[in-house]
């Protein structure tokens, strides 16, 4: 909604999500993504704030606690994030370190949702930054088996399926 402050992080995901941002007349959105800064830069009403760090030349992205500081400061209302695994037992886990660091500043976020595609459940990276008590909303692709579905609806995520698109 307008007058609201989002965090996207880095990922390719975020980076979709944000390519559907327009029409609004006030709109902060903060990242740790240089693609996406710099996409959505230029689009009437959204304010960017790019986080501080280390810039990683793989994933064009902003790492580390530098940014930890601004992430404290400023409310998010959501913070939207993805993640390299998701499991019942470990949540949203990364495989960098210091990108799961930063993604756990926006746990303080009014609410928090995960971008996550259906080849990422039951999969577990390095460090874990969110607990499924973190997340207010998963939301993935249409290719998650039933069975998946329900383990992970018992386990009491608000789980949401997208619909496939042409």
């Amino acid at each position: 909604k307008n007058h609201m402050c989002i965090y996207l992080d880095a990922s390719s995901t975020c980076y979709t999500l944000g390519m559907k941002l327009s029409g609004f007349t006030k709109l902060t959105v903060i990242t740790n993504g240089i693609n996406l800064a710099m996409a959505l830069k230029d689009i009437p009403g959204i304010t960017v704030i790019l986080t501080g760090g280390i810039v990683t030349s793989v994933s064009s992205s902003i790492e580390g606690l530098l940014g930890e500081d601004l992430l404290k400061k400023i409310h998010t209302d959501i913070a939207f994030v993805s993640a390299r695994g998701f499991s019942v037992e470990n949540g949203l886990t990364d495989f960098s370190i210091y990108e799961a660091d930063l993604k756990r500043c926006v746990k303080s976020s009014a609410k928090t949702i995960a971008l996550i595609d259906h080849t990422k459940f039951n999969t577990t990276s390095i460090s874990s930054y969110a607990s499924l008590d973190d997340l207010n909303m998963v939301i993935t692709d249409f290719g998650l088996s039933e069975n998946t579905k329900d383990i992970y609806e018992k386990a009491g995520v608000n789980l949401v399926i997208a619909k496939e698109t042409n």
